[in-house]
């Protein structure tokens, strides 16, 4: 498999534009009640996992097996190199692990047996369409809506936590603004002290621990959608709590109200409607990373 070190840009999509407008909008009951098929298309265009600065919606060109380190200008050439140092001998260990795998089965489940909306025409892809070709989509499709996923997937630039978000997008002919649209992110425990410690750690036994963060984060998004389109209508507690959230830099506070919530995980609805599932680890002061 051919590996290089990338520097992955934005590029222009209607999720990347959609940052500047609100990034939650929720699904009216009225609204869905007059939706009675929807057009599904998920999008997973990563070949492999990368390591990435920060969640953002950035466009990744990969194909044919690239190696990608998405590292954004605020992370020095020395620093991208470090990560790469580190990821590249690591890959051989969980080489085998495609998430599109694992992930589109159970949007399929999803989707067919506990989603409000009646998904009709199910596609997944491993590549990105343009704004034309969806505007094309919507215009000429035969269902009521279209709702569209794009995940990626990504160790933060410290190694420590494991990322997957999944923007969310619907929309019905002849509408500007979205039906719905949101946010969901999964990030795994932290583990270790950073860089080579904790791929030490991921890669461990056969990647055990990487596995497991993989099957636990795509059952944590899909819980997270069915919290915005299943059938079953989920009340957000009173209680809104701070947990931990690691940028690859330091650990900052993520604020919202509990959804969902066990011994190990809870799912918070933040103030601006998007959604993130965290360790169950109250947030106490800033912890920079050891490495």
């Amino acid at each position: 498999m051919l590996r290089q070190l990338i520097l992955i840009v934005p590029l222009i999509t209607f999720l990347a534009g959609c940052q500047t407008t609100a990034r939650h909008v929720a699904l009216d009951t009225k609204k869905a009640s007059t939706i009675k098929l929807v057009r599904v298309l998920s999008m997973i265009p990563q070949d492999e996992i990368i390591a990435r600065s920060k969640p953002s919606y950035v466009t990744v060109a990969v194909g044919g097996g690239l190696l990608g380190a998405a590292i954004d200008s605020s992370i020095t050439e020395n620093r991208m190199r470090e990560i790469y140092e580190v990821l590249e001998p690591a890959y051989d260990n969980f080489d085998d692990v495609d998430l599109r795998q694992i992930f589109w089965p159970q949007l399929h489940e999803f989707l067919n047996h506990r989603a409000r909306l009646n998904a009709g025409n199910i596609k997944t892809t491993s590549w990105l369409i343009t704004a034309s070709e969806r505007d094309t989509l919507i215009d000429n499709m035969k269902e009521d809506a279209y709702l569209e996923l794009y995940t990626n997937y990504f160790f933060d630039p410290d190694l420590r936590t494991f990322n997957i978000v999944t923007g969310t997008y619907m929309a019905t002919k002849n509408q500007e603004k979205p039906t719905y649209k949101n946010t969901i992110t999964y990030q795994s425990p932290i583990t270790g002290n950073g860089m080579q410690h904790s791929m030490d750690l991921w890669t461990a036994n056969n990647a055990e621990l990487f596995r497991n963060a993989i099957a636990e984060g795509i059952k944590e998004t899909i819980r997270q959608l069915e919290l915005d389109l299943g059938r079953e209508t989920v009340t957000a507690s009173k209680k809104s709590i701070t947990l931990s959230y690691n940028t690859g830099t330091d650990i900052i506070g993520r604020t919202g109200v509990v959804m969902l919530s066990n011994d190990k995980r809870v799912i918070l609805r933040e103030k601006d409607g998007t959604l993130v599932s965290l360790a169950n680890n109250p947030f106490q002061s800033p912890q920079p990373a050891d490495y």
